[in-house]
């Protein structure tokens, strides 16, 4: 799954199709014209339902999408694969609208060993915003003594999603961008996560990347300065390699790993083959994506939210050792 910051997951839709459950869930604010949007939604077996887990998700279904406008019978329709999330059961498309109106979104949906069934939903889209506003997610993320307590509106967050097989992924940057870590704190009875590691000295920038429980992903970020300045972290993975792709800002772009380890030396590592983080050069902006199904190549889908330079680290596991390289990437400004 692409995981870009401030995904605010607040619009929900939700149907029973025998079995089956599909919840939908829009961006807080809506969906618009003339933008890259980003949908989500859960497929579940209501058969089988856990008292705390709820009921059982649906993983590796084969989903097709079509997008049209049933008061537009000549509107060419918008079909997308869905691709899975982080979180189990859930998938997600990147529509993307001319203009505003009222759209039909069809889902077919073939769990494994299964019949097909089909899910429908209404979409109201806007139009274009002139000036597409900042998204400011409504949890908050505190640091202090080395444990992360995470706050919204319910207040504290207790119960999180595992994504790529962890609670909480915390991702620390200096300001300019030579230090680099990608940590898993661990739950504690509180609700809240314990980090293990010293964090260094110097300007930093700490990402939560998480996922409140069937509220969808969020990433948020903590600024924390201590005097003295971050060690340079060096890369590990020492093969040659370079990551290639033409960025854009707000569109989901292939990026490709060429050279890097062969794909037969990799093991899994947190639930997918590799992952790519980001951080674009204002030490503020953050991308965190997988790779898709491609027997070949490590091949990205990334969605920077802003034009500029963003350092990435494309991170593998081979023989028990995960390792790193690092790479500049710039996002070009979005075509009007």
């Amino acid at each position: 799954m692409i995981r870009v910051l401030m995904l605010l997951l607040g619009l929900a839709q939700s149907a029973k199709y025998g079995k089956y459950e599909v919840s939908l869930r829009l961006p807080a604010d809506g969906l618009f014209a003339g933008e890259e949007m980003q949908i989500e939604f859960r497929v579940t077996d209501t058969t089988n339902v856990d008292p705390l887990m709820g009921a059982d998700p649906v993983i590796r279904a084969k989903i097709q999408s079509a997008i049209d406008m049933p008061s537009m019978a000549g509107m060419p329709v918008i079909r997308e694969t869905s691709h899975p999330e982080g979180v189990p059961g859930d998938y997600g498309l990147h529509p993307y609208f001319v203009h505003g109106g009222e759209f039909r979104l069809k889902l077919t949906i073939e769990p494994q060993g299964e019949k097909a069934f089909e899910a429908e939903f209404p979409l109201q889209v806007g139009d274009a915003r002139p000036n597409r506003p900042k998204a400011v997610s409504p949890y908050k993320m505190s640091f202090d003594n080395n444990e992360i307590r995470i706050t919204g509106p319910e207040g504290q967050v207790k119960d999180f999603d595992t994504v790529h097989e962890k609670k909480l992924h915390f991702i620390v940057v200096s300001k300019d961008l030579s230090y680099f870590a990608h940590l898993h704190p661990e739950p504690t009875s509180k609700g809240t996560f314990k980090l293990k590691e010293t964090l260094p000295p110097g300007d930093l920038r700490l990402f939560a990347d998480f996922a409140p429980q069937g509220k969808g992903g969020q990433v948020l970020m903590l600024p924390r300065n201590k005097s003295g300045k971050a060690p340079v972290i060096e890369d590990n993975l020492k093969v040659p390699a370079k990551l290639t792709g033409d960025l854009i800002a707000g569109k989901t772009t292939k990026v490709t790993l060429e050279g890097g380890l062969p794909l037969k030396d990799l093991e899994p590592y947190l639930g997918a083959q590799a992952h790519l983080i980001m951080i674009h050069e204002d030490g503020e902006t953050f991308v965190h994506s997988h790779p898709i199904d491609d027997p070949a190549q490590l091949v990205f889908l990334a969605r920077p939210p802003k034009a500029g330079k963003y350092k990435g680290w494309v991170e593998v596991q081979s023989k028990g050792q995960v390792m790193h390289k690092s790479f500049w990437l710039e996002a070009a400004s979005a075509r009007r």
